[in-house]
């Protein structure tokens, strides 16, 4: 029992390394408090194309549904991956306050979303996100307005991270 304690630790070690060696790092910040959702993203910056992926939290009303099929729970994860078509600014390290209230840059890619742990297909689609936003505005205005169209969970954080899928600027 403790070899094996040691070798799944000894593999950890050895998955960082590769990682590094890659020259891959994956840096996170967190927006919590923002109309009860907790939005994680990661921004992993590789040699090549960067993406965003992100993990919505929330407890959802059961009256939510996903496009006709009842896939929608109270603890469901919701996985949202974006690969950018250009990258306008480097990827550096966000902090919360950096994130919320910052002019967000033009910006435009695709997107996917699946619910974790359930056999549904992905929904994907185009963003296309003009400057002069504000993110904490994107996200309050997308949560009311999925309220009034009754759009499923996985719908609003559809929406909500197409327009988030963003480098702020920064100096």
């Amino acid at each position: 029992m403790g070899t094996q304690k040691v070798s799944k630790y000894y593999s950890i070690i050895l998955f960082f390394l590769f990682l590094s060696s890659c020259g891959i790092t994956i840096k996170e910040y967190k927006l919590n408090n923002i109309k009860d959702w907790k939005i994680k993203i990661s921004v992993i910056n590789k040699t090549h194309e960067p993406s965003l992926t992100g993990l919505f939290i929330k407890n959802i009303e059961e009256k939510l549904i996903k496009r006709g099929a009842l896939i929608v729970d109270d603890s469901e994860d919701y996985e949202v991956t974006l690969i950018l078509n250009t990258l306008k600014t480097q990827a550096v390290t966000y902090t919360t306050k950096d994130i919320i209230g910052a002019n967000v840059i033009q910006v435009a890619g695709v997107f996917t979303i699946k619910a974790k742990h359930k056999n549904t297909p992905d929904s994907s689609g185009v963003f296309n996100i003009s400057n002069n936003y504000y993110i904490k505005n994107i996200v309050d205005g997308e949560i009311e307005r999925s309220k009034a169209l009754n759009k499923s969970a996985a719908e609003v954080a559809e929406s909500i991270y197409g327009k988030l899928a963003i480098l702020v600027k920064k100096p």
